[in-house]
Formats: C-alpha cells, sequence, structure tokens
C-alpha cells in the first residue's frame, strides 16, 4: 500500500510505501470439534475406559497460529494443566489437534482459543473421561468357622456341613463400582438334589462402603436348612472383569434326624431251633435302624 497526502495550498507530502505489510480483517470467531477414541462404557454423562484415551481437535480458523490455542486438563477434580497437543493443518481454513490421556483417574478437558483478530472461541468444556485399568477384586469371608463336617455330595463337589446360621460377608475392591451389577448365584437343594425356594432360606443386606471409598460390602445371612452353592461375578463400570470366582458349597441344616426306629428281626428257622433248644440256640437276629433327615440326609448311626 502506497500513500500520499496533499494540503489545501497543493503542498504534497512524500511518497509513503508499506510493501510487504499484509492487512487481516477477521471479524469470525473460531470453532472446535472434539472427538475421542471409542469408550469401552458410557453411564450417564461419563465415558470409561479401560486404556488410554486418544482425543482429536479440529479448529475451523483462517488464521491460525496453535501456539494461540490453550488446552487444559484437570485429573480427579484437582487443578488445571496444559496438555500436550501436536497439530497440523488439513487447509487453510481446518486444523487439527492430537493429544492422548494414560493413567487411571477421571479427566475433563477445557479449551480456549482467541485468535489475532481478537475473536474468541467458545470455551469448550468435555464430559467426564475415566480411565480404569484395575480389575476389580472379590472375596468372600464366612463367620461362622465351625465345620461339623466336610463331605463329598452326591454331586461330587466338596461340601461343608455347618449345624447353625451361616453369613456370607462379600467385599469388592473397586472404584467404578455399581452394587446393581454384581451377579450373585444362590441355590438351594434338599437331600435328594430337588431345587428349593432360596429367597425364603436366605437374606442379603444392602451394600455399604468398607474400609475406603473404593471397598463395598454386602451381608449375606442363611438361616434356612438347605445344600447351598454360591457363585459371584462383577464387570466394573470399564469393563474390566473380576478374576472367576471359586463357588462355595456348604449345608446349613439346624434341625435333628425324625422318625427314628429300630427294628429286629430273625428267620423262621431260627425261631423254631431256639424254641425246641429250650432257648439254648443262639438265633440271630437284623437289627435295621430307620430315621430321616431332608436336608443333610443320615451320616452315622451311632
Amino acid at each position: 500500500m502506497a500513500a500520499t497526502a496533499t494540503d489545501k495550498y497543493g503542498n504534497t507530502s512524500q511518497n509513503v510505501n508499506d510493501a510487504g505489510r499484509v492487512v487481516i480483517v477477521d471479524t469470525i470467531s473460531p470453532t472446535i470439534t472434539v472427538e475421542y477414541s471409542d469408550a469401552d462404557r458410557v453411564v450417564g454423562k461419563t465415558s470409561y475406559y479401560n486404556n488410554d484415551v486418544v482425543v482429536t481437535f479440529i479448529v475451523n480458523e483462517a488464521n491460525f497460529f496453535a501456539e494461540d490455542v490453550n488446552v487444559s486438563v484437570s485429573k480427579d477434580g484437582g487443578k488445571s494443566h496444559a496438555l500436550k497437543t501436536s497439530w497440523k493443518n488439513l487447509t487453510t481454513d481446518v486444523h487439527v489437534g492430537t493429544c492422548t490421556l494414560s493413567g487411571d483417574g477421571d479427566y475433563v478437558i477445557t479449551v480456549n482459543y482467541t485468535d489475532r483478530s481478537s475473536n474468541q472461541m467458545k470455551t469448550y468444556t468435555s464430559h467426564v473421561l475415566t480411565i480404569d485399568t484395575i480389575l476389580p477384586v472379590i472375596d468372600v469371608a464366612y463367620r461362622n468357622t465351625n465345620v461339623i463336617n466336610t463331605l463329598i455330595d452326591n454331586e461330587e463337589q466338596e461340601r461343608q456341613y455347618f449345624a447353625d446360621t451361616q453369613t456370607a460377608v462379600v467385599t469388592v475392591t473397586e472404584h467404578n463400582f455399581n452394587a446393581e451389577e454384581v451377579e450373585f448365584s444362590i441355590v438351594a437343594k434338599d437331600v435328594m438334589g430337588t431345587e428349593l425356594d432360596v429367597d425364603r432360606l436366605h437374606m442379603k443386606a444392602e451394600w455399604e462402603e468398607g474400609a475406603n471409598e473404593d471397598t463395598h460390602v454386602a451381608v449375606i445371612t442363611y438361616p434356612g436348612d438347605a445344600n447351598y452353592t454360591f457363585d459371584v461375578a462383577y464387570t466394573d463400570l470399564a469393563t474390566n472383569v473380576a478374576k472367576d470366582y471359586e463357588p462355595d458349597y456348604f449345608t446349613v441344616d439346624n434341625t435333628t434326624p425324625v422318625n427314628l426306629t429300630t427294628e429286629y428281626s430273625t428267620s423262621l428257622l431260627d425261631t423254631i431251633l431256639e424254641t425246641i433248644t429250650f432257648g439254648f440256640y443262639n438265633a440271630k437276629v437284623n437289627v435295621t435302624l430307620t430315621a430321616e433327615d431332608e436336608t443333610s440326609g443320615i451320616h452315622e448311626f451311632k
């Protein structure tokens, strides 16, 4: 651009040449679109991942300078800090930045950008991005340790027998926990293997927080007589699967056997011989003992 100035008396100034200077008129604010690698699961407004998260920023701006884009991240509600981002230009107006989130935690990303013409982009704030790579841990402890017997049952499983109520304390250690998704499998049978109404035979308390916010405890009480099989499984919100839990086999039997009877028998010949020998013949006697137990069955007679 070149210019001269002339006053009203015809005096003309020296020619001023501004060669090389570029004047940009920009009244359009930058815009941004953000994309994420596929989440393993989305619950509410939180995306869960069991690995790193790749974040892609797409900025539309004609006069773009990557150093003017402020990308920051906060972890677990802490203070925000700059997030290293690599940029490349797809076209004059389209610019793509990428970054990676690594390490377990809850992340929130914020992007601010004002171009060189002072046009301000609307601040971008992400939803919560949770990375969780740790498997849940399941532990079951039984309060009644007075084992009366340990036997192989009719299904060839080693089973422990208890003469009183059993109580199980189930603990799941997991940061991203949903109690409703813990899968319990509890089966109750009688001595013949017929399934019983298990809901009438046990009680499960509500989940409570354990020693810290990552431990969750449920207490299951078994007052009813039955042969129980217990199993439990859990997959967390980031789809991490807990190690397979080996089923427990135990019996609660509070009831004594019933209908105990004793029968004695001798053969007809033995009876005749004993009669004609005036009782000096030692006849054999068969003794039959019978009893009933609907839960444990009869183990022995004394």
